[in-house]
């Protein structure tokens, strides 16, 4: 969102104004040409304490009416246009109240909004929830996904998931356009799909936004950046890292773990020095201590960071 904003301000010359919770909320020194509100997310402290985003994401939506309402009455002068996540339909339904358009930023992919778009009849037709036997099947409404590529959580219960996801296409149906962090050459196909899908004025894909923004990438991360993981892989000779990456809400358990680092190693390694995790739970998923000095953990680890510079 913050490379977004960089992008229209730097390039449209628009003027900015951030609404963001108090939680994990970015330094405004970092930016000073942008305009910084704060807003309450009401989000209960024993719900944040657990950390589950899908009860997060509900609870803040339905907490936050009228602390957003009040600050957007507060704006000089009127905004022109609010740009939001989709998860966040209640500000939507605010800026409907107030008769502000909004314009929905998804950071993922174009095929991952199609398969959310999709949901509805992934369950009439049976494919979700998924059965144990099926989830090799294909999903010829979705090529080239099988079941078990379909978007699913351990976390929260399967119909928890559902609310969200609808609430998801929601938002997007009802805005005045999409903004996704992709580009044509990459999803030609799956962004042709949704322009005939949505039917909304625009569909933009203007990725890869850290790319076009002249943001730095420091001062747009919730989390510590940790630049020893930069002096390390400048050390390692050309061609001998592989960096795998699940995405930012992925999670898998020990097991899981395992099969792909055995995986990796068996099919494509022949020794792994070292592993580094990104994320506040990539413990979890570490395996027990038989496994360290020998197997696919031998060797060292260590946190990695900064990543959108490991893809510059």
């Amino acid at each position: 969102m913050m490379h977004l904003a960089g992008v229209l301000h730097a390039r449209g010359g628009l003027a900015i104004t951030v609404l963001h919770t108090r939680f994990n909320a970015l330094d405004p020194a970092l930016h000073p040409e942008f305009r910084f509100v704060p807003v309450p997310d009401g989000v209960p402290a024993d719900v944040a304490a657990e950390g589950k985003i899908i009860d997060v994401i509900l609870a803040m939506n339905a907490a936050v009416h009228d602390a957003l309402a009040s600050a957007l009455a507060e704006e000089d002068g009127g905004a022109a246009c609010l740009v939001i996540d989709a998860n966040l339909l209640a500000v939507q339904r605010v800026a409907r109240e107030i008769g502000l358009p909004t314009v929905v930023l998804r950071t993922g992919s174009a095929a991952c909004l199609r398969c959310f778009l999709a949901y509805p009849m992934l369950h009439e037709k049976g494919y979700l929830p998924s059965q144990e036997s099926q989830l090799y099947m294909p999903v010829p409404e979705l090529p080239p996904l099988r079941v078990r590529d379909l978007f699913q959580t351990k976390i929260s219960s399967h119909e928890m998931l559902c609310e969200v996801i609808a609430r998801i296409n929601e938002t997007v149906r009802n805005s005045s356009g999409v903004v996704i962090n992709t580009f044509e050459a990459l999803e030609p196909a799956e962004l042709e799909k949704l322009r005939g899908e949505l039917d909304l004025p625009f569909l933009l894909a203007a990725g890869p936004l850290h790319k076009l923004s002249s943001k730095k990438t420091t001062g747009s991360s919730l989390l510590h950046q940790d630049k020893g993981c930069i002096d390390w892989l400048d050390t390692q000779p050309v061609g001998s890292v592989l960096y795998v990456s699940f995405g930012s809400l992925a999670a898998m358990d020990s097991g899981e773990f395992l099969e792909v680092a055995w995986g990796l190693v068996l099919k494509m390694l022949s020794r792994v020095g070292e592993w580094l995790f990104n994320g506040p739970h990539s413990r979890r998923c570490w395996p027990t201590g038989q496994w360290v000095g020998s197997g696919p953990t031998a060797g060292g680890t260590r946190r990695w960071r900064a990543s959108a510079r490991v893809y510059r």
